[in-house]
């Protein structure tokens, strides 16, 4: 999970987001820490590049062993809901909204309003990871996969997850991450739940479709590990979020 903090006002309960139905204030939340809180790969404090099919990931919910996703309109409705003046209780400024958005490549860049005001940027834990890397914990837990390994190490949690170690012979391209992850770490790489790697599978298989080679992959790992900052743990699942923005599709 993403370290760090957001400032949540006790005055969002009296705004008008509040007497919204429970999804407004839950993608809101999910913006304010998804955004940027120092400037970071050209996106300055405040501002989220993200898009409708992440949002709707990472707003999910269960219902007992099902899980729900809002749609497509619920989520557009409630970006033009936050984008509208006077929104969640701007009462001084009758032309304030909480949000602005702009077009990008493969989504939107999300600008927070006040972001400044009320997220005091020199009281924040240093975090100089991308908002695609947070983004990237936040949305990995996708449905059972079907016979992944038969030799993977087994383990269970509390809660009944399955955990296993990330094999070696189950993608070209895990074995290229492992090597060097291994390499900046000197150690192997944490384990990750089946769900977990059944996502990651049918992503590198999707890399594999838009013609991505065994060096360009490993370009965009070298990569990912030079930047890595100190807190983050060198995680798969967060480097596969970026892939897209490393790889140029």
């Amino acid at each position: 999970m993403q370290q760090g903090w957001i400032k949540l006002h006790r005055k969002v309960i009296e705004s008008e987001i509040w007497e919204k139905p429970p999804l407004y204030i839950k993608v809101w939340i999910f913006l304010l820490v998804s955004a940027q809180h120092s400037t970071y790969k050209g996106l300055r404090p405040g501002q989220v590049r993200t898009s409708i099919p992440d949002i709707i990931e990472a707003c999910k919910w269960r219902v007992g062993a099902r899980i729900e996703r809002p749609s497509k309109d619920q989520i557009y409705q409630i970006i033009e809901w936050l984008r509208k003046p006077n929104e969640g209780g701007h009462e001084s400024n009758a032309n304030s909204t909480m949000i602005t958005t702009t077009k990008a490549t493969h989504g939107m860049l999300i600008n927070i309003s006040n972001y400044g005001v009320y997220q005091s940027l020199d009281e924040y834990e240093s975090n100089d990871e991308s908002n695609e890397e947070i983004h990237a914990n936040q949305l990995r837990k996708q449905r059972e996969p079907n016979n992944i390994n038969k030799n993977v190490e087994n383990y269970k949690n509390d809660r009944d997850k399955t955990y296993i170690i990330l094999p070696n012979d189950g993608h070209r391209f895990l074995n290229i991450y492992g090597f060097h992850f291994k390499k900046k770490f000197n150690k192997e790489h944490m384990k990750i739940t089946e769900e977990q790697l059944s996502t990651i599978l049918q992503q590198l298989e999707g890399l594999e479709d838009n013609g991505v080679s065994d060096y360009e992959f490993e370009d965009a790992v070298i990569e990912h590990f030079d930047e890595l900052p100190e807190s983050n743990n060198g995680s798969i699942i967060a480097f596969m979020h970026t892939t897209k923005r490393r790889l140029g599709f």
